[in-house]
């Protein structure tokens, strides 16, 4: 006898409930083979040891695991004061004349997604007038569609990759500025997951490599009283999400003193580790190179 539609029907999801049961074993078996073949980590206990290879790039300023976060206004020179890290973390010359890196690397890498990579050179060679040291730079121009690392508020797998492959051999990454680096609507910079998502991953970048890693953002603007005074924050200062400056092991403020002349004030408002105190740094007219006065 014929089977009726509704046997038919009945024996069609009888048979889609076992498939789906099939799949849904073999995916738990395959990822107990994964967690077998990856094995456990063991972690370490409280009083081994520190390795060595954990002491920090600059004390107080950039550590070794983790990220460093550099936030100041437009034009104040966050470009500049990295390519002075990064200088003195190839030649081991001390930062602004005074500050030793712990240890120097032999090649540093700097991502800028903005402008154009001959705008960084020509400060580098022009005006600040270092000479030649392995300080690679990738521009917007290089970077091109992979320049974007979260989208939507997802991870872009592929441009992760990309950067990862970029910054292979390097002691140092800087990636500048971090607006540039993820895309949405127009509140994405505001976005505490967005943002989380985007510091974990360039973390992600330089560790892999070894590296350390510096990031570099904008202030939020200033907000002013009814007087006309402009009113200053000395946490949370960074333009966009908080969740920014709650990943980073690392922040740090640079900004004018003064009527915006030659004396900038480095500040940290909190560091995972030895808080230096507030730094001030003249530059040169000529060179725009800096020298610490306190």
């Amino acid at each position: 006898m014929a089977e009726t539609i509704e046997q038919i029907f009945e024996r069609e999801v009888q048979q889609e409930l076992f498939r789906l049961k099939v799949r849904e074993h073999a995916k738990q078996r395959y990822d107990e083979q994964k967690l077998a073949e990856m094995g456990l980590p063991v972690g370490v206990m409280a009083g081994e040891p520190i390795e060595t290879n954990t002491a920090e790039l600059f004390p107080g300023i950039i550590p070794q695991h983790g990220a460093a976060g550099i936030y100041g206004q437009k034009e104040v020179g966050k470009s500049l004061i990295s390519v002075e890290m990064q200088y003195s973390a190839l030649t081991g010359e001390p930062l602004w004349g005074h500050l030793l890196p712990k240890h120097t690397v032999t090649k540093t890498v700097h991502f800028l997604a903005e402008h154009h990579s001959y705008m960084l050179q020509q400060l580098i060679q022009e005006q600040l007038r270092f000479p030649a040291v392995n300080m690679r730079i990738f521009g917007p121009e290089h970077l091109l569609e992979r320049r974007i690392i979260v989208s939507n508020g997802v991870r872009r797998n592929i441009a992760i990759n990309t950067y990862k492959k970029l910054a292979e051999g390097a002691g140092l990454v800087v990636f500048d500025p971090i607006a540039s680096f993820i895309q949405g609507d127009a509140n994405a910079e505001n976005d505490n997951s967005s943002m989380r998502h985007l510091v974990m991953a360039m973390t992600e970048i330089a560790s892999e490599n070894g590296a350390a890693c510096l990031i570099l953002g904008h202030k939020g603007k200033p907000m002013y009283t009814q007087e006309g005074r402009k009113i200053e924050r000395d946490r949370y200062a960074a333009r966009g999400a908080s969740a920014q400056e709650d990943s980073l092991a690392g922040v740090h403020y640079f900004g004018f003193v003064g009527k915006e002349g030659n004396l900038f004030e480095f500040s940290t408002t909190h560091y995972k580790g030895k808080k230096l105190e507030k730094m001030q740094l003249y530059r040169s007219k000529e060179t725009l190179r800096h020298t610490l006065l306190t």
